[in-house]
């Protein structure tokens, strides 16, 4: 059984007290019977109902434990961020140039997706009323991941465009996998290493690694 691990620090980044006390067992056991319907069912077909039924309580027992069915959604999307702000850290403590780290990473966030479809889709979850947990987790996480594009020549105000087409390259192509929706290639591993490595190619063409200027 895993725990909402709210006490963990992303490079110094402290969650909130308040949402530390609020975790119960109880609430953890809701959290991961959500997570096991997610990765089973895909995240689509989460619902208070079926979480419900799982555990035998009532809807309205759950609402005891989260205000709404996006406060849950919530929970799992801060669940979602540490598993890859964990991933990120990984890769950028490695001894490696930036090609070869986004390859590595590409292949792990794979690895964390195929595993766990619905925690990793979790991650592309937006709420109206999302708490500044979680928006300090992507903001950490969009950071981590720009600094792994350091030995690129990219001008400063074109790096957050360029990692964000990474990251829209990596999770596009992840959701139509793990969605087994219309498109997706016969042998998807393949096309995903190809697909990332036509990205980095053309990224080296016009971004040489090396010095800016």
């Amino acid at each position: 059984m895993f725990r909402l691990n709210v006490l963990t620090k992303v490079n110094h980044i402290n969650l909130n007290v308040n949402m530390i006390n609020q975790i119960s067992d109880s609430k953890n056991r809701i959290l991961e019977t959500a997570v096991g319907i997610a990765n089973a069912d895909g995240w689509d077909s989460l619902s208070v109902k079926k979480i419900a039924e799982k555990l035998s309580l009532t809807s309205a027992a759950l609402y005891k434990h989260f205000e709404s069915f996006e406060d849950l959604k919530i929970h799992l999307a801060l669940l979602s961020f540490q598993e890859i702000s964990a991933l990120l850290e990984e890769v950028t403590k490695l001894r490696a140039n930036s090609s070869a780290r986004l390859e590595y990473l590409a292949l792990l966030l794979r690895k964390f997706a195929l595993k766990k479809p619905g925690l990793f889709q979790a991650s592309m979850f937006r709420g109206e009323k999302e708490p500044k947990e979680l928006a300090a987790l992507r903001s950490q996480s969009q950071k981590l991941l720009r600094d792994i594009f350091s030995d690129y020549t990219i001008p400063d105000d074109k790096l957050l465009s360029v990692s964000r087409s990474f990251r829209a390259l990596i999770f596009g192509i992840l959701s139509l996998e793990i969605r087994r929706s219309f498109g997706i290639p016969e042998k998807p591993e393949e096309s995903f290493k190809e697909a990332v490595a036509i990205f980095l190619a053309g990224l080296t063409s016009k971004y040489p690694e090396g010095e800016k200027e």
